[in-house]
């Protein structure tokens, strides 16, 4: 069984078992892609499918932010160092309520991840449980 996952989580069969409930859980914080959707023309329905293309995209543990995850792959500074964060892409001294037109981060991002799970798990019950989402996803 193949599961694709467009978001950060957690998978959680749970199994009916008499008068108690067990729970298997299987992570997922490791091997994901991240994209800025200008960047990509397929919509949510093509990217959870198996199989796509991520080459190109950003690789991300997580929970993070696109920037924490960007900095951890190196492709940007660390912006608590020196005056880094004045070379983040789409910084501005101000106004910061409104976001530069030029920033990477106007722009919703992907988050997409695929994984093989348990033969056991087919036919039940899944949740999937987002610890960490920082703003919203959907």
């Amino acid at each position: 069984m193949r599961f694709k996952i467009v978001g950060l989580a957690t998978l959680l069969p749970v199994l009916a078992a008499g008068a108690a409930l067990a729970a298997e859980v299987q992570p997922l914080a490791e091997g994901w892609a991240i994209q800025s959707s200008a960047k990509v023309d397929a919509d949510g329905a093509a990217l959870s499918r198996p199989g796509v293309d991520t080459s190109g995209w950003h690789p991300a543990r997580v929970p993070t932010t696109v920037l924490a995850a960007l900095v951890a792959a190196g492709e940007l500074p660390d912006p608590y160092y020196g005056d880094n964060l004045t070379r983040i892409p789409g910084y501005q001294k101000a106004p910061w309520l409104i976001m530069a037109k030029d920033s990477p981060f106007r722009d919703p991002w992907w988050y997409r991840v695929e994984f093989d799970a348990p033969a056991g798990w087919a036919g039940q019950h899944l949740s999937l449980n987002l610890d960490g989402v920082n703003y919203e996803a959907n």
